[in-house]
C-alpha cells in the first residue's frame, strides 16, 4: 500500500514518462508497523543474520522506491530493463537504506555473471545485486527523499540511489550506491541513454510491469507488514531534462514488489496522496480509473468488546473482501478515507458479529450482541484489559488464574483469510501483547472451518484456496511473559511459494514453555525471540518442521525433543548457556543446530540415520556429554567453534552401511574430545583447527579414530585401536603430543604423513599370538623430525615403522615374542636408542637408510638386534647379541660404522651376508 503510477489514466487512456531521474517523497509524522508473520530463511518469522547479537524486534517493515529503468546496455543488448529499488528498512529506533537491481530483460530474471562492471555492494548472481547503505536513527516527524537517477557515466549505463531525511534538529543526505553496467557500446550496437519508463501499454520482457511505486511493505523476502498508526504523505516526481513533473495518475498500491501491508488508508488532494491508519482497500486516485474523489472524511469507532476486528469496504464489494482497519489497545478505530459509501462489519469472540454502512464522517461506538461460546475471529489481546475482556467473555474465566484457550476449535471466519502474494496470512490464529498479566495457556488449539467444512483462502492468485485449516493455525506472543503452549499440532504448507505455515512464536516473552508442541512440513514449531528462561518438553518436529527455534534468548531449558524425516529439533542463534536433554534426530535430520550461541550444555543426544546430532558454527563453550551416532549419521558437526567439549561418545556403523562419524571440527580451537567409542566408525576429524585434544578413546572394528588435517597444537592420550586405525596426523603446523596408545589386533595406533615435530609417547603393540593380521604400533611417512618414546610390540606386532622420513627419533622400544621394534625405510638422519628384542623378534630394521645412528641394542632368545639392508652412511653402536641371536646383520650396505658389538651364549655379533 502507498502510491504508484502505472500510466494509466481515466477513461482507459494510458500515458508513458521517460524520465532519468526519480524523486519519491514521503512525510512521516508518526508510523508504527510490525513485521508480519512470515519471512527470510529462518522461516516465519524475522530474523537477522547479519547480527545475532543485535536486539532484534518484530517491529519492522520497508518503505520502497522502486522503478524499471530501461534502455541499459550490457553484454547481449543495448535496450535492457532492470527493476531497481531504492529501500528504507525501518528497524525499531534505527532505520537502513538497501537497495536492489532484479533483471527485468528476460521472462527468467536472471542476473548473469558480468552483467555489471563497477559497484559498492553485492552482485548475488544469478539472482540480483544488493548493498547495505547506511543506517541512521529514527525520529518523528520526518521527512523522508529517496531519488534514483539512470545516466551514462564514461560510456557505460549507470544507475545511483540517493537519499535526503531530514529530522528533527538532523538531516542526512548522499549518494550511497551507484552501480555501473558493463556496457559494450558499438557502431552496430549504439549505446542507449538509460531512463526510467513507466508506461500503460507495455509490459517489461519479465512480465512485470512499467511502473514507480512509492510503497509501504514487510522489511523482505514477500513478507507483510501490520501499520497500527500513520500519519504522513507521499508524492512522486520525474526529471525530464531540467524540468520536474508530479505523476499524472496514481493509485494507492503497488504491483511489482513481493512484500506488502495491510492497514494503510489513502486520499489525495491535487498530487499529493494523505496516508493514515485504515482500512487497506484497493482504488485509483487522481487522474485514474476507478479513481475516488478528492478529499476525505473522518472515521472513529469506540468498540465493544475492546478487542472487537473491524473491517471496511467500499459499498458494492463482497463482505470477505473488506479491509482490516486496526485500532488502538483502548479499542478506538480511527482513520481518514475519500468521500464515498461504505460497509462496515465487526467481530469478536464471544460476540455475534454486526454490520453497517455509512456514508460521510462517522463517531460513534459499534457495540456488538453477546454470544457466548461463539468463536469466529482470531484471538487477539491488545494489553491487558483486552485480555481480560477475551478471557471473561469468551472463555468464561473468572479473574483467577491464567486466561486458558483450551480444546478450542476456532473457525475463523473468511473475512479473515486473506493472503498477500507470497501465499502469506494476515492474520494469526491467537495473538498477544503487552501485558504482564493475566498469563494465558493455550492448549489443543486448531483453526477450523469457516464454509461447508473446508477452510478457504482468499489469495490475489489464483484465488481461493480451499482445504488449508493448518495454514492459519500460527499463535503468537509479544511481550507477556511465561505463556504456556501445550498439546499443539503445528503444519507448514507449501501454498503459493511459501513453505511455513502453523507455528508457535513468542517474543520478549521470559519464562515461555511448551509442552507437546508437534510441528511437521516446515513448521518453526515453538519459535523464541529475545525470551530468556523458555522451556520445551517432549516436543517434536518432522518433513522439515522445528520443534524448537531460539533467537537471541538465553538460558533456555529443553527435554526429550526430536525430529524426523529431515526435521529439526532444535535451533539456537545468538543464544547463551542453554541446557537441552533428550534430543533425538533420525532419517535425514538435525538434533542441534547453533550459530553464535555460548555456554550450551547438551545431553544425551541421538542422530541416527543419515542424521546430525549437532551442528555448530561459530560457537563457544558449549558441552555435549553423551553421543550416540549411528546409521550413516555425523555426532557433532563443528566449524570455527572454540572449546567445544564432546564426552563420552559412542560412534557406530552396521554392515552395508555408509560410514558414521563422531566429531567433525572445522577451524576449530580448545576442542576437547574423551571417551570415546566407535565400531566401525570413523570417530573425530580436526580439520585446520588448534589446541584439539583426544583422550580416552576405545576404535575398534574397522575404525578411524581421530584424523588431523593441518591442525596446531593438539594432544592425544589413552587411546586403543582394535583392528582400526587410531589416529591419522597430515600436514601438522605445530606440536602435536601422543600419549598412551595401544594397538592390537591388526590395528595401526598412529599414521603420521606429511607430518613435523610430531611427539609419541608410551605406544603398546599386541599381534595375535601363532600370527594373523600385522599390528602397527605407529607409522611414520614423509615427516619430519618426529619423536616415539616408549615403545612395547609383542606376537608378530610392529612397534615403529619410519619411511620416507628424516630427523625421526625413537628410544625405549621393546620387541617381543616375535615382533619388530623399529623399521626404516629410506629415511635419512633416524636416531634410535635403547631398543630391546627378545624371543625372535628383531629390534631396529634398516632398509634403504642413510646416515643413521642406532645406539643400545639388545637382542636375546633368537632374536636380531640390528638388521641393515641397502643402507649407508650409518652408525651402530652399544649392541649386545644374547643366546642364539645376531647383534648385527648386514646386506648389501655401505659405509657403515660399527662400535662396541658384543656377543654371547651362541650368538653373532657381526654377520655380513
Amino acid at each position: 500500500m502507498g502510491l504508484a503510477d502505472y500510466g494509466l489514466g481515466t477513461r482507459g487512456s494510458t500515458y508513458s514518462e521517460f524520465a532519468s531521474d526519480v524523486l519519491g517523497t514521503v512525510q512521516l509524522n508518526s508510523y508504527n508497523a510490525s513485521a508480519g508473520p512470515l519471512y527470510e530463511d529462518t522461516g516465519s518469522y524475522y530474523w537477522d543474520y547479519a547480527d545475532p547479537y543485535g536486539n532484534p524486534t518484530p517491529w519492522q517493515s520497508s518503505l520502497q522506491m522502486n522503478t524499471v529503468v530501461t534502455n541499459v546496455s550490457y553484454p547481449g543488448a543495448n535496450n535492457g530493463s532492470f527493476w531497481t529499488q531504492n529501500v528504507v528498512n525501518f528497524q525499531g529506533p534505527y532505520l537502513q537504506l538497501i537497495d536492489n537491481i532484479w533483471n527485468f530483460s528476460n521472462p527468467y530474471e536472471y542476473l548473469q555473471p558480468g552483467t555489471l562492471y563497477t559497484y559498492g555492494g553485492v552482485a548475488a548472481y544469478p539472482e540480483f545485486y544488493y548493498d547495505d547503505g547506511p543506517t541512521l536513527p529514527v525520529a518523528y516527524p520526518m521527512a523522508i527523499q529517496l531519488y534514483n537517477n539512470a545516466t551514462v557515466s564514461a560510456g557505460r549505463s549507470a544507475i545511483t540511489f540517493g537519499y535526503r531525511i531530514a529530522e528533527p534538529g538532523h538531516v542526512y543526505a548522499g549518494v550511497y550506491d551507484e552501480v555501473v553496467f558493463n556496457s559494450t557500446p558499438s557502431s552496430s550496437v549504439p549505446l542507449l541513454t538509460p531512463d526510467f519508463l513507466v508506461s500503460g501499454t507495455n509490459l517489461t520482457p519479465a512480465g512485470p510491469l512499467y511502473d514507480a511505486e512509492l510503497v509501504f511493505g514487510g522489511p523482505g523476502s514477500g513478507s507483510n507488514a501490520m501499520i497500527s498508526s500513520l500519519n504522513g504523505s507521499e508524492s512522486i516526481r520525474y526529471r525530464v531534462g531540467s524540468s520536474w513533473t508530479y505523476a499524472r495518475a496514481a493509485y494507492d498500491y503497488g504491483t511489482d514488489t513481493g512484500e506488502t501491508s495491510a492497514g494503510i488508508a489513502g486520499w489525495y488532494t491535487g498530487t499529493t496522496e494523505q496516508v493514515n491508519q485504515g482500512p487497506s482497500m484497493l482504488y485509483g486516485l487522481w487522474n485514474a480509473r476507478g479513481g475516488v474523489s478528492s478529499g476525505h472524511i473522518a472515521v472513529r469507532l469506540a468498540l465493544d468488546p475492546d478487542y472487537q476486528f473491524v473491517f471496511i469496504g467500499i459499498r458494492g464489494t463482497s463482505l470477505f473482501n473488506e479491509s482490516y482497519a486496526p485500532s488502538t489497545a483502548a479499542g478506538i478505530v480511527q482513520t481518514w478515507l475519500p468521500p464515498g459509501s461504505y460497509k462496515l462489519s465487526g467481530w469478536a469472540d464471544g460476540f455475534e458479529s454486526g454490520v453497517g454502512e455509512f456514508r460521510s464522517s462517522l463517531e460513534e461506538t459499534l457495540g456488538l450482541v453477546p454470544d457466548p461460546g461463539v468463536w469466529d475471529a482470531p484471538a487477539y489481546m491488545d494489553g491487558s484489559a483486552q485480555a481480560r475482556a477475551l478471557g471473561v467473555d469468551a472463555t468464561g474465566w473468572t479473574g483467577v488464574g491464567p486466561v486458558r484457550f483450551v480444546n478450542l476449535t476456532i473457525d475463523v471466519s473468511l473475512i479473515f483469510n486473506h493472503l498477500n502474494d507470497f501465499g502469506y496470512t494476515e492474520f494469526s490464529l491467537l495473538w498477544a501483547s503487552g501485558f504482564g498479566s493475566p498469563r494465558i495457556y493455550v492448549s489443543n488449539v486448531t483453526q477450523g472451518p469457516n464454509a461447508d467444512g473446508d477452510t478457504l483462502y482468499i489469495g490475489d492468485s489464483p484465488g481461493e484456496v480451499s482445504n488449508v485449516p493448518e495454514l492459519g493455525d500460527t499463535f503468537e506472543v509479544w511481550d507477556v511473559p511465561a505463556p504456556r503452549f501445550a498439546n499443539l499440532s503445528l503444519y507448514g504448507v507449501d501454498l503459493l511459494g511459501a513453505e511455513e505455515g502453523g507455528a508457535v512464536a513468542v517474543w520478549d516473552a521470559p519464562g515461555a514453555t511448551a509442552f507437546e508442541v508437534n510441528s511437521t512440513n516446515g513448521s518453526l514449531g515453538f519459535w523464541v525471540a529475545n525470551s530468556r528462561s523458555a522451556s520445551d518438553a517432549d516436543s517434536s518436529s518432522t518433513l522439515n518442521g522445528f520443534a524448537l527455534s531460539l533467537m537471541a534468548s538465553p538460558d533456555a531449558v529443553g527435554s526429550n525433543l526430536s525430529s524426523s524425516y529431515f526435521g529439526y529439533t532444535v535451533q539456537e542463534y545468538g543464544s547463551d548457556n542453554g541446557r537441552f536433554v533428550g534430543l533425538r534426530a533420525t532419517f535425514y535430520s538435525v538434533g542441534f543446530t547453533a550459530y553464535s550461541s555460548n555456554g550450551t550444555r547438551l545431553s544425551s543426544v541421538v542422530a541416527a540415520v543419515d542424521s546430525t546430532g549437532v551442528d555448530l558454527d561459530d560457537t563457544s563453550l558449549v558441552g555435549v556429554a553423551g553421543l550416540f551416532a549411528n546409521s550413516s549419521s555425523l555426532g557433532v558437526f563443528g566449524d570455527s567453534t572454540s572449546s567445544l567439549t564432546v564426552t563420552s561418545a559412542n560412534v557406530s556403523t552396521a554392515a552395508g552401511e555408509i560410514l558414521t562419524s563422531g566429531v567433525i571440527v572445522y577451524g576449530g580451537t580448545w576442542t576437547n574430545i574423551s571417551d570415546l567409542r566407535t565400531n566401525n566408525a570413523e570417530g573425530v576429524e580436526f580439520l585446520g583447527g588448534s589446541n584439539e585434544s583426544l583422550r580416552d578413546a576405545d576404535i575398534t572394528n574397522g575404525s578411524l579414530g581421530a584424523l588431523f588435517i593441518e591442525t596446531g597444537a593438539a594432544t592425544v592420550e589413552n587411546l586403543t585401536a582394535n583392528n582400526s586405525l587410531g589416529l591419522f596426523i597430515e600436514y601438522n603446523l605445530a606440536k602435536v603430543s601422543i600419549r598412551g596408545i595401544v594397538a592390537l589386533d591388526g590395528g595401526v595406533g598412529v599414521a603420521v604423513f606429511l607430518g613435523s615435530g610430531v611427539r609419541i609417547e608410551d605406544v603398546q603393540v599386541l599381534g595375535e599370538p601363532g600370527g594373523g593380521s600385522e599390528t602397527l604400533g605407529v607409522g611414520i611417512a614423509d615427516s619430519n623430525a618426529t619423536t616415539v618414546t616408549g615403545v612395547r610390540s609383542e606376537y608378530g606386532a610392529v612397534g615403529v615403522n619410519v619411511s620416507s622420513s628424516s630427523n625421526t627419533t625413537l628410544s625405549d622400544v621393546r620387541a617381543l615374542f616375535g615382533s619388530e621394534g623399529v623399521e626404516i625405510y629410506d629415511s635419512t638422519a633416524s636416531v634410535v636408542s635403547h631398543v630391546l628384542a627378545r624371543d625372535e623378534s628383531v629390534g631396529v630394521s634398516l632398509d634403504g637408510a642413510t646416515d643413521a645412528l642406532v645406539n643400545s641394542v639388545y637382542a636375546g632368545d633368537r632374536s636380531i638386534a640390528i638388521l641393515a639392508d641397502d643402507s649407508q652412511r650409518v652408525t651402530l653402536q652399544n649392541v649386545v647379541a644374547n643366546n642364539h641371536s645376531y647383534g648385527i646383520y648386514l646386506v648389501s650396505s655401505t659405509d657403515v660404522t660399527i662400535r662396541d658389538v658384543r656377543a654371547y651364549h651362541h650368538s653373532i655379533a657381526v654377520y655380513v651376508a
